[in-house]
């Protein structure tokens, strides 16, 4: 499983800049999503105030980023270098990613969501495009969905663009 941080997991919805602290919180605890290169070489956890909201993972011929919509990190900043550190990192690789608040919701229930969307759609909308990303997978709504592609922030049916899955909760309402 890759997992990124949302709201269940840390206490309060996004953009709340809520006290977050790493040695009692869950998902830094129980869910390290990352490895880092030991003296001898091995992949060792790092520490728990080591550990990011963001990293990538690679499964066969792709890469796939895991971000943090807004819980812990906001959108803008180091996310958007690690975006195009890793893709040029993985050149050849199909590359997909996942978050938590969506980018093209099918509802939005929570007035914070809004802004979190907005701030994805400007940051990442257009380095999910300019990396050729195949999909995104997101995760906060209880439904599911899929766009078309979207392409500048459009939908390019039949085209090129980014496809987004998700809405979340695996399907259970």
């Amino acid at each position: 499983m890759i997992l990124s941080i949302g709201n269940h997991d840390i206490g309060f919805n996004g953009y709340q800049d809520g006290d977050l602290d790493k040695n009692t919180n869950s998902y830094y605890l129980y869910a390290p999503q990352e490895t880092k290169t030991a003296a001898d070489g091995s992949k060792i956890l790092p520490k728990v105030q080591e550990r990011n909201t963001y990293n990538y993972h690679t499964l066969g011929n792709t890469v796939h980023l895991t971000l943090d919509s807004g819980y812990a990190l906001r959108n803008a900043g180091d996310q958007e270098q690690f975006f195009d550190d890793t893709s040029a990192k993985f050149p050849d690789r199909a590359r997909m990613a996942n978050f938590h608040v969506p980018m093209f919701p099918a509802c939005f229930d929570n007035p914070s969501d809004v802004d979190m969307a907005a701030d994805a759609v400007k940051y990442w909308g257009p380095l999910f495009e300019k990396n050729n990303f195949a999909s995104v997978f997101e995760n906060h709504k209880h439904l599911y969905k899929k766009t078309f592609p979207i392409k500048d922030g459009l939908p390019n049916p039949g085209g090129d663009g980014v496809v987004y899955f998700g809405g979340g909760n695996w399907g259970i309402n």
